[in-house]
Order: structure tokens, then sequence, then C-alpha cells
């Protein structure tokens, strides 16, 4: 007996060695996991940090956005009150603007201030008339214009009937169908279908919505080195949509030629240079009455009537001051940027400003 015990030997329990290995891969898993969830966690905790951060840099943006836009808007009425009160000298805006763009810039933004002047060009809601009807000396105008662009473009002049007419049935109020034009019958046939506005546009962009108003019509040709191309600017260089009672063209901010080329179908090339060079006018009779109109009443007098019968009978609709002016405010806080777009409404002594629209990221006004 005591030999037999002598004898035994003893062997680890085979349960025992199982045990503690599945508690070392237990350990093992619960240390995996909670550093999966603090390593999930903490990037939770950075990407909630950095939102907040751009959140707190566009908020921080659009406030300084607007912040450029009242003060560009007290100083486009300070200058008018400064005895810019009859016409516009557009040098005086440009330089004050640069100082203003300047003193609102540092470490920690960057803020780029432009205007522009939307009556420099063609407001739509001119061809029809408060009454509801066709106005025939803006639509004569608007006719020369789109084939002046059409034919920068390239593109055939004979569509102008069908851009007019579409056009007209878009703004009218009724919805009837003009010859060439368009009405619900052709836009809900569309892709994605809609309705005529049968409205005064309230925003240019809205073109793009109009029967025949194509993209390369609106936007142009982009340029491209490669290949040799010059920009070509599109219909939305020319025109823009204002309430109907401001129908009035400031010819001292006219930058684009054939703005001035519209005016008349008598009007010569060197004579829209001429036109264009002697701004700023102080009054309409000295653009109306240039002396470069003159150069062809002895030569031809026929055709110098016929001028000079366009230029003054729409004198009316021309002005050497504007009221309506957008701002284009581009603030950079960080990596975020905010371009914020202001359609303001500067009275003709500058006595006050009033905000008439606002837009974020695109010109859409």
């Amino acid at each position: 007996m005591s030999n037999t015990r002598k004898d035994m030997q003893v062997y680890p329990s085979r349960i025992g060695i199982n045990q503690r290995g599945v508690a070392l891969i237990t350990a093992l898993l619960v240390v995996s996991l909670a550093t999966i969830m603090a390593v999930s966690l903490m990037s939770r905790q950075f990407i909630d940090i950095r939102r907040t951060g751009n959140m707190m840099h566009s908020d921080q943006a659009y406030l300084d956005a607007i912040a450029a836009e009242t003060f560009v808007g007290q100083l486009l009425a300070s200058v008018r009150r400064q005895g810019q009160s009859t016409f516009d000298d557009l040098a005086l805006f440009d330089l004050a603007l640069m100082q203003l763009s300047g003193d609102m810039s540092d470490d920690s933004r960057v803020v780029s201030v432009q205007v522009s002047y939307p009556e420099s060009r063609f407001n739509v809601n001119t061809l029809m008339t408060d009454e509801g009807k066709v106005n025939p000396k803006q639509e004569n105008v608007y006719r020369r214009l789109l084939s002046a662009v059409l034919a920068d473009l390239g593109e055939n002049t004979s569509q102008v009937d069908n851009l007019v007419s579409s056009l007209l049935d878009w703004l009218d109020a009724d919805e009837e169908a003009r010859i060439d034009g368009a009405e619900d019958s052709v836009y809900e046939g569309k892709d994605v279908p809609y309705k005529a506005a049968n409205r005064m546009l309230t925003s240019i962009s809205e073109l793009r919505l109009v029967d025949g108003y194509t993209e390369t019509l609106l936007e142009g040709i982009p340029a491209n080195e490669a290949e040799n191309i010059e920009a070509v600017d599109g219909l939305l260089a020319y025109v823009d949509a204002l309430p109907y009672e401001y129908s009035t063209i400031n010819v001292n901010a006219v930058v684009k030629r054939n703005i001035i080329t519209a005016l008349s179908a008598y009007l010569e090339p060197g004579m829209v240079d001429d036109l264009m060079e002697g701004a700023p006018y102080e009054k309409i009779t000295e653009f109306t009455g240039h002396g470069t109109l003159e150069s062809i009443k002895t030569s031809d007098p026929s055709r110098y009537q016929k001028l000079t019968n366009e230029i003054r009978g729409y004198q009316s609709n021309l002005t050497v001051q504007s009221n309506y002016f957008l701002i284009k405010s581009q603030v950079v806080v960080g990596k975020t940027a905010v371009n914020l777009n202001s359609l303001v409404y500067v009275d003709k002594n500058g006595a006050n400003f009033n905000v008439i629209s606002r837009s974020i990221g695109t010109e859409g006004i």
C-alpha cells in the first residue's frame, strides 16, 4: 500500500489550466475592447471639437460678413452724402472699399469686399409695365442686347424671337403662349415638371428655368489657355432682376460694351467707345448729347436723325446715379470661408440704406 502511494504522481488539473487560459483571453479581450472604446471616444471627441470649431468659425465668418455689409452700406451712403448726391463717381467708391477691406482684416480673419452695380445692367422685369403690358421700348433694347450676346457666343441670332417670347410668357400673368413662346404645357413636359411663374423675376437666376435659356447663353464660354480660347460673357453679365420701378441704366456704372450698343441700332463701335470713356457724367443730357453722336450729322443725316431719336427717346430710362448695390463679402476665419451677397438700396441723398435680400454662396440675386 505504501509503495503504491509513493509511486503515484500528482498531475495538474486539466480543468484548472483551461480556466486560467480562458481568464487570460478574457482579460485581453476586455483590455482590447476598452482600448477600442477609448480610441473611439477620443476620435469622436476630436471630430466633435473640430465640428464645434468649424461651426464657431462659420458663425463668426457670417457675422463678420454681415458687419462688412453694414459698413459698406454706410460707406456708400456716406460717400453719397459727401457731395455725390447727383451722380456716381465709381473711383471714389472703389478707393473707399479698398481701405475698408484692409481695416477689417486681421490675424484671425481675412475680409474682402466688392461692390457691383445692378443698374449697370438691363433690368429684365422692365419688359412688362406695371399694368402687365409689354413695354415696346424696353423690348427693342433687350432684342438688340440678345442679338449682341448671341453673336459674341457664335450662336444663331434667329433665336431672339423665341427667347423674347418665352421670357414675356414667363413674366406675364396669363397662361396663353405667344407665338414661339412657352407656357405651362412646355414646362410640364420636361423631365422635372414645373409651371411658368407668370410674374416678375425675384432673382435673375430664374432665367435658368425659362425655355431656351441654355447654360451657354447664360454663363458664356469659359477661357481655355490650352486651346487658346478667350472667355466670352454670357447673358447674365448683362442683365439683372430688380423691382419694376427701377427701370433705369446707370451710364456711369456700365462696364460692358453691349449694354451701350443695345441702346440704338445706329450706334457705331467708335461711338460706343467714346460714350463709355466719357463717364462719369454729371447729367444724363451730357450722355445723350455727347459730341460723338454728332460725328455723322453731316455725312449721314438720315442715320443721325434715327440715332438721336432712339438715344434721346430712351433718356428717361437712363440715369447717372444708382440706388441699388450688390455687396459681395468674403470672410475667411480659420479654414472656413463664407461668401455673402447682399442687395442693398441707398436713397439718393444717402440718408440711409436698406437690405433688400441676401444669399450665401452664390450670386443668386
